[in-house]
């Protein structure tokens, strides 16, 4: 591989697209699997050559996404978390899914890109909405099958995030408190399938100019503990808007 680049510091990512080899990036010490100690790669007037990885063959987890009805689900993205890193993948056209991982105990997040269903975790009680719940999945020698996950239709959390003046803010992440979360789009909209529940909305700007914060109840504040409920019901909850400051 070669990459151009401008003179900076780069941490560099392997992704194995043929779901084989197991993800992670470049590190002092040849390779990290799941990218929790990646090494910096300095680029300054000249190329930067052999800066080589291997990388490993993966142990799998595998299982099936389905919606209420029992139908799997295409294009349900699946995350196997852990304490700093996390393997990701999506479902096939069945619902199905199978994601290399390295040995680790992990929680499977569940996340529905067209917004349809409500994203939550693995459990070995069935499907729950909030991560402190998941049930985690050890993943030793052997690969781990049947994680499956049946996910319910979602209602939705939805506003639009701006900054001084109104401006859209794209790019901004919303999450809620329990691991849902969207991005906002180049309008500044966004929009987040949940369950019947009590959510906190926390804002943080991925280009690094607006202070991270929280939606309260007379506006944006950056006092965690000062963020406004939004109670979900039976119905969407729109025009949560938040304006944050630089």
């Amino acid at each position: 591989y070669s990459i151009s680049v401008p003179p900076g510091t780069y941490n560099l990512w392997f992704h194995d697209n043929s779901g084989m080899y197991v993800d992670g990036c470049y590190s002092s010490d040849g390779y990290s699997a799941g990218g929790g100690n990646c090494a910096l790669v300095v680029v300054d007037s000249s190329s930067v050559p052999s800066i080589n990885v291997t990388m490993p063959l993966g142990i799998f987890i595998s299982g099936t996404v389905t919606g209420p009805d029992g139908t799997g689900v295409p294009g349900i993205g699946v995350r196997a978390r852990a304490a700093n890193f996390e393997f990701w993948t999506n479902t096939n056209s069945d619902g199905s899914y199978s994601l290399a991982v390295g040995t680790g105990t992990y929680n499977l997040w569940f996340n529905d890109n067209s917004n349809t269903y409500a994203q939550g975790c693995y459990s070995s009680t069935g499907f729950v909405p909030n991560q402190k719940d998941c049930t985690p999945v050890t993943v030793e020698t052997s690969n781990v099958t049947g994680k499956d996950g049946s996910l319910p239709l979602g209602l939705h959390i939805a506003g639009r995030v701006t900054g001084p003046g109104g401006v859209p803010l794209g790019n901004v992440n919303v999450y809620s408190l329990n691991g849902a979360w969207s991005n906002t789009d180049a309008n500044g909209y966004y929009s987040i399938a949940v369950v019947p529940g009590t959510y906190h909305l926390w804002l943080n700007d991925f280009n690094g100019i607006h202070i991270n914060g929280c939606n309260g109840s007379t506006g944006f504040t950056f006092d965690g503990n000062a963020c406004a409920p939004v109670i979900v019901v039976d119905s969407d909850r729109t025009g949560i808007d938040v304006e944050m400051p630089i």
